[in-house]
């Protein structure tokens, strides 16, 4: 999928989806297509990534206002950001879930029309009736952003993907705050170096033969993995690792390895951080259960792996 017809995709799903969330008027079935054809086409794209994390963690995400809001999302879907505003200020009696919406709500068009600063009192506000939800975490995190405060916004990113791993606007946001102080997030999920071929499948011709070697006994192990295994690909990854450590390239520097990303498994398991990085990358609705007992017994692993296993050395 060509990169300007990505966008237009995903610009075009992100706004069906909010006029469905709020109530308006959608074309249902061209939602649901265009949705599906977004999140099997490119399912690391950020608002496939944020449509994932609400179907594997609903309780993490702001929950849809239906018919409470829709004056205020149709006026700000039209771009009358003051309009929106007014009638958002003007809303009655509202039930503690329907203030954190709004308060969230004049939070987003606070942001857009007077800045970070005089928006984060809404979001806390939110967080306050709504709970440490992942999106009004990295809400937080994109007012201190704003405020050049990079520290800040690295740690409502992390906070946030603690509770929603797949939660592309926090991945964003982090990515973001690294750049900002010169440093590099090594590239997530990791790509199996699997390519097909005539016949079948062949391994990627750019690795060494250390990595050809590893990622030969990866497909292997996958043969007779269990699929049902929590965290999932936990065993084949770990062989894939096994025979990376056995094999040997001579000292190839990090950073201008073609390795890399097995380097980083090596490492994540090293530090114990592998399956952290294994329920970002195989994290679903079906093996979601697990997860949230495992988050809630490692909630300091989890954390971590996104404050410092992502980080290139």
């Amino acid at each position: 999928m060509a990169h300007h017809s990505l966008s237009r995709l995903a610009l075009e799903v992100e706004g069906m989806q909010f006029s469905r969330a709020h109530g308006m008027e959608t074309d249902s079935s061209r939602c649901e297509r265009m949705t599906r054809l977004l999140v099997e086409g490119a399912p690391h794209h950020p608002v496939s990534l944020n449509l994932r994390a609400r179907a594997a963690l609903p309780e993490t995400m702001l929950p849809e206002s239906g018919e409470a809001l829709k004056d205020i999302a149709t006026a700000f879907a039209a771009g009358d950001f003051s309009a929106a505003l007014a009638i958002a200020k003007e809303l009655g009696s509202l039930s503690m879930e329907e203030e954190g919406l709004r308060e969230h709500t004049v939070g987003d068009l606070v942001f857009l029309t007077q800045g970070p600063a005089e928006a984060e009192p809404h979001y806390r506000a939110a967080i306050q009736a709504l709970g440490p939800l992942a999106p009004l975490l990295a809400r937080l995190g994109r007012c201190a952003l704003g405020a050049e405060d990079w520290p800040t916004a690295r740690r409502y990113a992390v906070r946030s993907l603690t509770e929603n791993p797949l939660y592309g606007t926090a991945l964003v946001l982090l990515f973001e705050a690294a750049h900002a102080v010169g440093e590099s997030l090594l590239p997530i999920p990791i790509q199996a170096r699997i390519l097909s071929a005539p016949g079948g499948v062949r391994i990627d011709p750019s690795l060494s033969p250390r990595g050809r070697m590893a990622w030969e006994a990866w497909l292997q192990a996958r043969e007779t993995s269990d699929f049902q295994e929590r965290p999932p690909e936990r065993s084949s990854t770990l062989r894939l690792i096994e025979a990376w450590r056995k094999g040997s390239d001579g000292q190839l520097a990090y950073s201008d390895s073609p390795n890399q990303e097995l380097e980083a498994l090596d490492r994540w398991e090293r530090d114990g951080l592998l399956d952290a990085y294994l329920w970002f990358a195989g994290l679903n609705p079906e093996n979601a259960p697990v997860f949230r007992s495992w988050r809630d017994a490692h909630r300091d692993t989890a954390e971590r792996f996104w404050r410092q296993g992502v980080l290139l050395p």
